[in-house]
């Protein structure tokens, strides 16, 4: 299959057993898939199907995850209907972080403030984390590791003519949602030394951040569109899709996501 980002090549390694790579047309990000059907002596198949990617040469490959589903199908090869269920995952590396720091500082009377001497945030920190020169680990809030979300697909295909297809396919993620929370106000007094050999003392007010867990996000890929088939073994496939996006407070987001693609047997 050839289509606007790139390519995919599937083999029949049995007839059971399929093996496929999947790419963009610079090679990254880069994906191995494969799917196992089962054999029925009804209209309806199971499958079992996986696919394992990372970023390839961008990011240094750092970028890595994967999903597994299985897949229930009724009908025959020219129309037909699937239901999907899995699980996804992603690790994003360094690439992920929260650029939110441990703690907000600011100065008692009331206005955000820099402080004119560093040896006050010395003094903050040594309060917090034991040393005036923390890690950026203790510093800020990382988040590496593994983001997995629950999936489920919804496709089918129907003929319309003789030779063209009327499609759908529905793709959902659902999984946790984290932010970073600050909790209430607490009063530090740090004192330093100014250059006339004097002591200045000055309060302020800092609050600590956790993560904490805010609901589900939720990611829709809807794929509505027609297949032509000029002859056998080769098909033409015009898809007018589009990503909606909810984040846990509610928030959303939707882009459009156009794709053509041609397909081949060989």
């Amino acid at each position: 299959m050839l289509h606007l980002y790139g390519p995919e090549v599937h083999f029949a390694v049995t007839g059971n057993l399929n093996l496929g790579v999947m790419a963009t047309w610079i090679a990254s990000p880069l994906a191995l898939a494969a799917k196992y059907s089962f054999d029925s002596e009804s209209n309806t198949y199971f499958a079992l199907g996986t696919i394992m990617g990372s970023s390839g040469f961008l990011a240094n490959s750092k970028i890595f995850g994967g999903l597994h589903w299985a897949t229930v199908t009724h009908g025959t090869r020219m129309s037909n209907f699937s239901i999907s269920g899995g699980y996804g995952y992603i690790n994003f590396g360094e690439f992920m972080e929260y650029n939110d720091p441990r703690y907000t500082f600011s100065y008692a009377g009331g206005y955000n403030y820099t402080p004119y001497y560093s040896s006050h945030i010395d003094n903050l920190e040594t309060h917090l984390y034991g040393t005036p020169d923390p890690t950026y680990e203790q510093r800020e809030f990382g988040e590496k590791g593994l983001h997995g979300a629950l999936s489920f697909g919804l496709s089918g295909i129907t003929p319309v003519s003789k030779k063209a297809s009327l499609i759908l396919d529905v793709m959902g993620f659902i999984g946790p949602s984290n932010q970073v929370v600050y909790g209430p106000e607490q009063t530090f007094v740090s004192t330093v030394q100014r250059t006339d050999l004097t002591y200045e003392n000055r309060t302020f007010l800092y609050r600590q951040g956790q993560i904490q867990d805010i609901g589900n996000f939720k990611t829709f890929l809807i794929m509505p569109g027609m297949r032509f088939n000029p002859k056998y073994g080769t098909s033409f496939q015009v898809v007018l899709s589009g990503l909606v996006m909810q984040q846990a407070n509610g928030q959303r987001m939707s882009t459009p996501l156009p794709m053509i693609s041609w397909f081949r047997q060989f």
